[in-house]
């Protein structure tokens, strides 16, 4: 191919070959499992490219149910996420009450430090 010097040939295929390779990992991405983790820092959520974490002292609830999680952050903005396992009452109730105990630890270090 190089011999016969058609540039904007090869140009072009170096460039749907570039495009392909992007599309497949941008791809991987998008459809891999949502999965959010809560810790004392707070909580970690799925991005397009990577995961953000959300701090407890920027958020004002967190409600946590069968079908979905809704995460409130003070800036009147919110993030809901489909829950994809069975959870129990149990397991509902002490992911609430965890997340209720982080925000209000949160809130009252804030209060404390003005």
């Amino acid at each position: 191919m190089i011999s016969k010097g058609r540039m904007m040939e090869y140009t072009s295929v170096f460039m749907f070959a570039l495009l392909s390779l992007m599309l497949m990992f941008s791809e991987k991405r998008i459809f891999q499992e949502t999965i959010i983790y809560f810790s004392k820092m707070g909580v970690q959520i799925p991005g397009d490219y990577k995961d953000f974490l959300l701090l407890w002292k920027e958020l004002s609830s967190v409600v946590v149910r069968e079908d979905f999680i809704t995460i409130f952050q003070q800036k009147d903005k919110y993030f809901q996420f489909q829950v994809m396992q069975d959870l129990s009452t149990l397991e509902l109730a002490k992911l609430n009450a965890f997340c209720l105990e982080q925000i209000e630890q949160a809130q009252a270090y804030l209060h404390e430090n003005k």
